[in-house]
C-alpha cells in the first residue's frame, strides 16, 4: 500500500488539540479562582468570629468589674463614681488585655444613665474593640483584623420575681452565712 500525502492536511490535528488545551486551561483557571475566592471568604468569616469573641471578652471584663462591687455593696455609689460622665469622647472604667496567641481587646464604658426617676436601675453601655494581634505588641496596627462591639447592660436593685423575700430565716430563727457586721439585705426577710 502506498500512502498519499495531502499537503492541505498538514497540521490538521493541531487545531482540535489546541482547542482542548484552551478549554482545559480555562477550566483550571476557573477552578483555581473559585478555590482561592472560597478560601478568602472562609478566612474573613473566621476572622470575624474570632474578633467578635475577643471584643465580647473585653465587654465581659468591664461588666464583671462593675458587677463585683455592685453585688457586694448593693448600691450604685461606686458604679456612679467609676462611670458618671462616660461618653464616646470620654470613656470610663477602661480595661485592656490579651488572649495569648489569639488577640487583644480594649473596652470601656461609653454611656451611663439612670432611667427617669427610677433610683433602682442604671444602664451601662460598654464599647469594646477586639483585634487579631498578629505581632503580639498589644496595639491595634493597620492590617490586623478588628471588630467593635457595643453592649448595653442593666443593673437593678429589685426583688426576685420568683421569691418575695431576700432571706428566709430557718426554724430556729438563726441567720447563717453572715458576719455580725455585714448583714446587707435588699428586700424583705421571712421566717416560718
Amino acid at each position: 500500500m502506498k500512502q498519499t500525502h495531502n499537503p492541505n492536511r498538514k497540521g490538521a490535528a493541531m487545531v482540535p488539540v489546541l482547542g482542548v488545551l484552551i478549554i482545559l486551561s480555562v477550566a483550571a483557571g476557573s477552578f483555581v479562582s473559585s478555590t482561592s475566592s472560597a478560601l478568602k471568604v472562609s478566612q474573613r468569616q473566621s476572622q470575624e468570629i474570632q474578633t467578635t469573641h475577643i471584643a465580647e471578652a473585653g465587654v465581659q471584663v468591664v461588666l464583671r468589674n462593675l458587677w463585683r462591687n455592685f453585688k457586694t455593696t448593693q448600691n450604685f455609689v461606686d458604679m456612679e463614681v467609676a462611670c458618671t460622665g462616660a461618653s464616646l469622647g470620654n470613656p470610663k472604667a477602661a480595661q485592656s488585655g490579651t488572649l495569648p496567641n489569639v488577640g487583644a481587646y480594649a473596652a470601656s464604658v461609653v454611656a451611663f444613665s439612670q432611667p427617669g426617676t427610677d433610683t433602682y436601675t442604671r444602664f451601662v453601655t460598654v464599647r469594646a474593640v477586639g483585634w487579631l494581634d498578629r505581632d503580639n505588641d498589644g496595639a491595634l496596627d493597620a492590617g490586623e483584623g478588628r471588630k467593635t462591639v457595643d453592649v448595653m447592660a442593666r443593673f437593678t436593685l429589685q426583688r426576685s420575681p420568683v421569691f418575695d423575700y431576700t432571706y428566709f430565716v430557718n426554724n430556729y430563727g438563726w441567720m447563717d452565712g453572715f458576719h455580725q457586721n455585714d448583714l446587707i439585705i435588699n428586700g424583705d426577710m421571712r421566717a416560718n
